[in-house]
């Protein structure tokens, strides 16, 4: 009788300390997968530096009103757009007539290759200077060209040397937008700060809907993350990431190692 006392002791043990690492576990993916939320939010407000300090601008004033036709020839260039990691630049007139627009692919630049979806989208008055809830512009991300974007949209202002903050007080010229594809050179990127595997899942492609239906049903109910036990040997943990409008757009999966459980066992 000691004997199975002992046993079933040493069981009961195994099995609670087991499961307090499956929970430590738990939370250090679910940190992993924050920190990843962080990392892309910083490549947001990176790439939104980037079109202040564009948007700020006489020459592009001038250009969305017609009066600086050499402005694209003098300042945009695949040089320029790959320096600051932009691979989307477009000019809107309050009127949402598309001054202006390139896709920047790294070797060339491919002006008005846009889609007519793309410019229905950014033709949207929402996206306008007009519109009250665009008025400082936007930023988040879309889904441009059959691909996710960062995406920002910043008000055209003339720059004033002597205004503390740099823009005038002339009312805005229309909007500038630049965007940065979310590719593997974004991934790679996260991934190499994470120092854990990084990937993004369309929410609307098949394959996703299929593979992750579970997980995608919870998350789109309601739930901030999810955990899958992969294996004895990988974790994987999900979130949504919702476009500008906040509707669901890619699940953002981080992968983990099982180290912890493996200690625990």
């Amino acid at each position: 009788i000691f004997v199975c006392i002992l046993a079933a002791l040493f069981f009961y043990l195994k099995f609670s300390v087991l499961n307090n690492y499956i929970a430590l576990e738990k939370i250090e993916l679910t940190n992993r997968i924050i920190q990843a939320v962080k990392i892309l939010n910083k490549n947001i407000d990176s790439t939104e530096r980037v079109a202040v300090s564009l948007s700020v601008s006489n020459d592009a004033y001038d250009f969305i009103q017609g009066n600086n036709d050499a402005y694209i020839g003098r300042n945009i260039s695949p040089e320029l757009l790959e320096k600051l990691q932009i691979d989307f630049f477009a000019l809107i007139d309050d009127t949402g007539n598309i001054r202006f627009s390139v896709l920047n692919n790294k070797n060339d630049l491919y002006t008005d290759s846009l889609s007519e979806n793309s410019k229905t989208l950014l033709s949207d008055n929402k996206y306008l200077t007009g519109n009250n809830n665009a008025g400082e512009g936007l930023s988040g991300i879309i889904f441009l060209e059959n691909s996710p974007y960062i995406f920002i949209s910043k008000p055209i202002l003339q720059n004033d040397a002597g205004n503390a903050v740099g823009a005038s007080a002339a009312p805005p010229a229309g909007i500038m937008v630049v965007g940065q594809i979310l590719d593997d050179y974004i991934l790679t990127s996260i991934t190499n700060e994470l120092r854990n595997p990084v990937f993004f899942l369309n929410v609307n492609e098949s394959n996703t809907k299929n593979d992750y239906k579970d997980i995608l049903i919870k998350l789109l109910g309601g739930s901030s993350y999810e955990i899958n036990y992969k294996s004895a040997k990988e974790i994987e943990g999900f979130t949504v990431i919702r476009d500008i409008d906040s509707n669901p757009l890619l699940i953002l999966k981080v992968v983990l190692s099982r180290d912890i459980y493996m200690e625990g066992r």
